[in-house]
């Protein structure tokens, strides 16, 4: 398949200095790919986009985002939190009204508002999953994400133990069993996961934060895992500025034994 983009006004590279600037003012797309840039002559019975007036960059590349939280914006009672604070008042006091409509609902607002802005490849670090969940939160992010032409890293986030304003939340959604973890991240590696360079599709292990989602033993066996099936890891680390010295340094310690050898994506 073969489309050209013609009549650019310009065409930006995203490059520095005067690389930055392509000479055009068409472009040619074969099979997903660039195949040629310049003065192009129209094949035949080849689609064309008239993009007169126009300006053509590289698209954004998001690289950290939680797409089921777009509904959670400026919620009253988490404005001006500290973060520990803000996660008791907001995320995690409105997880339990996330049903298969409302999650959908606020992925599809969440990557509509990024395509609006010029981004076009998501890094969803979605931490919305328990124990027996009567729908998957990932097939829909992946789902959402090909109906917009949109490429898609999913960060599988989660714990396997919780935080202390995680208590009193509903049984539903308390943390998951490490096994279970563990089985659905190759899950949705086996169905999910394209290694390459042009996927619209892959799938990170991303416990949702090195510092209370799971105990250091099940964090090595999740870096050992993501080595296994050639994937990548994510998590929040440092999340405040509040850590003391000795503890910053004990999880440079614990973090550095993790994840030694393992490719690592985002923040």
């Amino acid at each position: 398949m073969s489309l050209m983009i013609k009549n650019a006004h310009a065409i930006l590279s995203g490059l520095p200095g005067e690389a930055a600037r392509l000479a055009g003012p068409d472009i040619r797309i074969r099979d997903g790919k660039i195949a040629a840039i310049g003065s192009l002559t129209p094949l035949p019975e080849e689609q064309q986009i008239d993009a007169r007036d126009c300006v053509i960059y590289p698209a954004w590349v998001n690289t950290h985002h939680h797409l089921f939280q777009s509904l959670l914006k400026g919620e009253p009672q988490g404005l001006n939190q500290s973060l520990t604070a803000w996660l008791s008042a907001t995320p995690y006091r409105f997880r339990v009204a996330f049903d298969e409509h409302t999650f959908r609902l606020a992925v599809r607002i969440g990557l509509v508002e990024l395509l609006r802005s010029g981004c076009a490849s998501v890094a969803d670090h979605n931490y919305l999953y328990w124990p027996d969940m009567p729908f998957d939160t990932s097939e829909i992010v992946f789902s959402e994400g090909e109906a917009l032409g949109m490429r898609i890293v999913l960060c599988r986030g989660g714990a396997t133990q919780g935080r202390a304003v995680e208590q009193d939340l509903p049984v539903a959604l308390r943390p998951e069993t490490f096994d279970g973890y563990m089985a659905d991240v190759e899950r949705l590696v086996s169905r999910y996961h394209d290694p390459r360079p042009e996927s619209l599709r892959r799938v990170v292990m991303a416990p949702t934060t090195v510092l209370h989602s799971a105990p250091g033993a099940q964090l090595r066996e999740m870096a050992k895992l993501a080595r296994q099936l050639g994937i990548r890891l994510h998590s929040h680390l440092s999340e405040t500025r509040r850590l003391s010295r000795r503890r910053a340094a004990e999880i440079r310690h614990d973090a550095g034994a993790v994840l030694r050898g393992t490719r690592l994506a985002g923040k």
